[in-house]
């Protein structure tokens, strides 16, 4: 039995740490005792939570931000508590998590980081991560394109990194929308649609680099406020817009500038994405860079036709005119293009749907994200 500390600085509950999540759960319980350091701030109960359901031990780190070198300190305490084997700290912005590599330097053990989403950084923060990484044992980078960007900032660790796509808990997912019976609820009540509106579903932090103003753009392009039809005279769909951001006001006023506020739904942060996404017709993720796109292997696994744009990790899940629609991004015609296309064309949707899940179950299930991690973690603990 190998013990290993999980770590991570953030301050908020997102997309890696849902990650963190499920690798918890599905590594083998036999061969791994895994433990959280995390902080104590009360925006990341919900990952601390998660943890001790699962019946994890969970250290809460009283630091308060990424800065604090009281991160370093508690987390060496952490790591003596565990008796860890080895720290693997998720890095959930290019500049997060630096006191891991001091701190397993410092405790002489293996430290593998997974790069969530990275990206440029200033000069002088570019500098002290070439000197940290060398501390770093390995790197799992979650997509082939952010492997390739890695391998090119960082190319003193290049022979260290190993794609592990993130995954999702399709058994889970699945069973949860066995049980869902309530889609025109949802619809009339949650969207405010009748039978006959399509509902355009995004999913995503209300964040500039998530582009969700050309959707919105692309939208107002399709939609005849005066009439309430689409301009080939179908009735309007509905764009429904789920997450919260610092662009959220923006976004509510230009809805409100294009004159399509009304058929734009702001729903804020829900924690019932699989109903709400069972209930819609059709998914867009409009981003100006995607590092992955895990809300896509959602849609897919709820058998939701996809239009996303080529960005990031993006095609690795979505293949154009196989299981989905790619356009370039910030391009609010091409988007306006693409969705009049699968509103027009249910079997092209039917064949987007089938393909779309059949390759979640191949290839992004969470059990096959822990069993490549676990290989990961094996070859440096034999070592």
């Amino acid at each position: 039995m190998k013990n290993i500390l999980f770590y991570t600085d953030t301050p908020i509950y997102g997309g890696a740490e849902r990650q963190m999540v499920l690798l918890a759960k599905f590594l083998d319980a036999a061969r791994y005792n895994i433990s959280l350091a995390c902080s104590a701030q009360k925006s990341i109960d919900a990952l601390a939570e998660n943890f001790e359901r699962l019946g994890k031990k969970v250290f809460r780190i009283s630091a308060l931000h990424k800065h604090d070198p009281r991160h370093y300190f508690q987390l060496r305490r952490a790591i003596k508590e565990s008796n860890a084997h080895l720290i693997h700290a998720h890095v959930w912005n290019p500049a997060s998590c630096r006191y891991a590599y001091l701190a397993a330097r410092s405790a002489k053990i293996p430290l593998v980081i997974t790069e969530h989403d990275p990206g440029k950084i200033s000069t002088l923060k570019n500098i002290i991560k070439k000197y940290l990484l060398k501390n770093v044992s390995a790197i799992i980078a979650i997509s082939e394109e952010n492997k390739k960007f890695l391998s090119a900032a960082y190319s003193h660790m290049a022979d260290k990194i190993t794609v592990v796509h993130n995954g999702i808990d399709i058994d889970e997912f699945e069973n949860r929308l066995a049980n869902f019976v309530d889609r025109e609820k949802y619809r009339k009540e949650v969207f405010g649609a009748s039978q006959h509106n399509k509902i355009i579903l995004c999913v995503a932090e209300l964040h500039p680099r998530k582009g969700i103003k050309y959707l919105i753009q692309a939208f107002a392009k399709i939609s005849d406020v005066k009439t309430g039809t689409v301009l080939d005279r179908e009735p309007s769909p509905i764009l429904v817009v789920v997450g919260n951001g610092k662009q959220t006001r923006q976004l509510e006023e230009l809805a409100k500038n294009l004159g399509i506020k009304s058929y734009v739904k702001f729903l804020g942060q829900r924690n019932n994405v699989p109903e709400l996404m069972a209930s819609a017709d059709l998914f867009v993720l409009p981003s100006l860079h995607e590092a992955f796109g895990l809300v896509l292997l959602e849609a897919g696994a709820a058998k939701l036709p996809v239009i996303s744009t080529n960005s990031g990790g993006v095609p690795e899940i979505i293949e154009n005119n196989h299981n989905g629609l790619l356009v370039p991004p910030a391009n609010a015609d091409a988007l306006a293009k693409a969705i009049k296309n699968l509103l027009a064309h249910p079997d092209l949707n039917k064949k987007f749907t089938q393909a779309g899940y059949g390759i979640v179950k191949e290839k992004f299930d969470a059990k096959i994200m822990a069993e490549k991690t676990s290989a990961v973690y094996d070859k440096l603990l034999k070592s």
